[in-house]
């Protein structure tokens, strides 16, 4: 069991349309998912995330509770905030598909606002993938 991860682990793109709890979650969950981070492993205070990523107290906190609600992490007063180690490889694989849609939905809706066609999206897409 790690007990030293610090608020390093968690990088931020303020310039990113994924809102900034969303990354946290998805980090954490990605790290689970790899297996860096293990059931047991205790995660840094929402106060030292804050402070490190230069994010507000609320935002870390709400990326902590979805954890939380999700069953990723679990929090208690004088003890920290560990990995449970309850969330099956298929639930992440789940959760992170369907960020993955809403992301892209949401970008190809802003393009397709923007004006661009169905056939450029796709072109575009495939020539960033192949980059």
């Amino acid at each position: 069991m790690r007990t030293d991860w610090g608020p390093d682990i968690f990088v931020i793109d303020k310039g990113s349309s994924v809102p900034i709890y969303a990354q946290i979650v998805d980090r954490v969950e990605a790290l689970v998912m790899s297996g860096k981070i293990k059931a047991g492993d205790r995660l840094p205070s929402i106060r030292s995330v804050a402070e490190a990523t230069r994010v507000d107290y609320n935002t870390v906190a709400k990326a902590y509770a979805e954890l939380d609600r999700a069953g990723v992490i679990k929090t208690a007063r004088g003890v920290g905030t560990h990995v449970t180690g309850a969330m099956d490889e298929e639930t992440l694989r789940a959760s992170r598909q369907a960020k993955l849609y809403d992301v892209l939905e949401g970008t190809i809706r802003d393009l397709m606002e923007l004006g661009y066609g169905e056939q450029e999206i796709r072109e575009a897409f495939s020539a960033v993938l192949r980059a």
